[in-house]
């Protein structure tokens, strides 16, 4: 499935109870509206990301720090520099400098911190502004941070790896959650898709630049 300008278009993609045809089927997704008073945690983005990394939601910890996966066990940012995609390891206070990496942080909900995904409502999602967001920013990849997000999003069984999906031109791959207590795996398994994210990225980044 590839989410298209000319899908949100001619679908009205960004406006609320939207549909998405898939396949030959239609499955909903909420599509809502925030005032940006609202939104708890602003995006960490501009037009020279390469990588995309979306959560379900800021947790309270993060709400209360005002930075993007500050909970004490959570493995994002280190993570992330063993994999490859920092050139040392952030904390939490240090979000903002992922951009000089070319990474981009975001959340599908942006209005609401839960500690547990799943309580999230479908009514909590801002599915219509991170397809807005993508085509804004055009990220290589999209990595959804757990699999609960990628469910959320295409409403399909989840799978860690590469995803067939695409939205516009980015690719998306679904690592397992950085909070081992949620996802389950265990540090090396959850680095192993890191570190292949990381190079997937890479290999899509040499591909634009047609060397």
């Amino acid at each position: 499935m590839t989410i298209t300008s000319t899908d949100i278009l001619n679908k009205n993609l960004l406006t609320d109870n939207a549909h998405l045809s898939c396949h030959n089927f239609d499955f909903p997704i909420a599509m809502t509206r925030h005032l940006s008073t609202d939104i708890l945690l602003p995006d960490i983005v501009n037009a020279d990301i390469r990588v995309l990394f979306v959560n379900s939601a800021i947790t309270p910890a993060s709400e209360r720090a005002g930075h993007y996966y500050a909970d004490s066990g959570d493995d994002f940012y280190q993570l992330l520099h063993s994999a490859g995609f920092t050139r040392k390891t952030l904390t939490p206070e240090k979000d903002k400098n992922l951009i000089q990496d070319g990474i981009g942080l975001t959340s599908l909900s942006k209005t609401r911190a839960v500690s547990v995904p799943g309580n999230l409502l479908q009514s909590d999602y801002s599915i219509g502004r991170l397809i807005r967001l993508v085509f804004e920013c055009q990220p290589d990849v999209v990595c959804l941070n757990g699999k609960i997000p990628y469910r959320q999003f295409f409403d399909l069984p989840p799978k860690c790896g590469i995803q067939k999906e695409t939205i516009g031109n980015a690719r998306i791959f679904v690592v397992p959650d950085s909070n081992r207590s949620l996802s389950g795996e265990s540090y090396e398994t959850t680095l192993e898709y890191y570190q292949q994210c990381h190079q997937f990225s890479a290999e899509l980044a040499v591909q634009g630049s047609g060397l």
